[in-house]
């Protein structure tokens, strides 16, 4: 029993641990709320369809609508940010993820109508809040987002890590198993 139980708190603590989403209101589903919108200088339009997604259709650049969220991270660890995007029926078009101010991901004359396309990037927070943000424009359609997520990423253990953890968990069965075993010498000698 005792064999057992350690093993499953042996294979909790390897497994990586499922984080919440650290982004409020990443399907828009309650419109604008938990995010700020910088509409751009020039040409700004950016609205709510309707159907979980957010639609950048400003003029051009370098006039871009932006929508920003601060999220509470943890300086050091990773965190993978998700998304989808789908361009209208043009190919003039950009799309920018940036964390605290820095492009993480551009994507620019993607081509129109293939439907959502899904991205991910994988970044380490400097401090206990990073800004997330999403600039856009569509000429003279709309480039829209959806699903924005940002999770903790657990540390994969390196192999090594578990032939070590294998040979203490085989070190602590063998001594239970022969203190088990002296136990029951013990008891038919009696």
């Amino acid at each position: 029993m005792k064999i057992a139980s350690l093993l499953v708190s042996a294979a909790l603590l390897a497994s990586p641990l499922a984080h919440a989403n650290l982004v409020q209101n990443g399907d828009f589903s309650q419109g604008w709320t938990d995010w700020s919108l910088t509409r751009a200088a020039f040409g700004t339009d950016i609205y709510l369809p309707g159907n979980n997604t957010i639609g950048f259709g400003a003029v051009s650049p370098p006039y871009m609508d932006t929508i920003s969220q601060t999220l509470a991270t943890t300086a050091g660890s990773s965190y993978a940010l998700t998304f989808s995007f789908w361009n209208g029926n043009y190919n003039n078009n950009q799309l920018n993820a940036l964390i605290n101010g820095h492009i993480a991901e551009s994507f620019s004359n993607v081509n129109a109508g293939i439907g959502y396309t899904p991205s991910q990037y994988v970044f380490t927070a400097t401090s206990n809040s990073t800004v997330l943000s999403f600039s856009g424009y569509n000429v003279p359609s709309w480039t829209y987002l959806s699903n924005v997520a940002v999770n903790q990423v657990s540390p994969v253990p390196e192999p090594e890590t578990y032939a070590l953890m294998g040979m203490g968990l085989l070190a602590i069965t063998l001594k239970l198993r022969k203190k088990k075993q002296g136990q029951s010498s013990a008891a038919l000698s009696v």
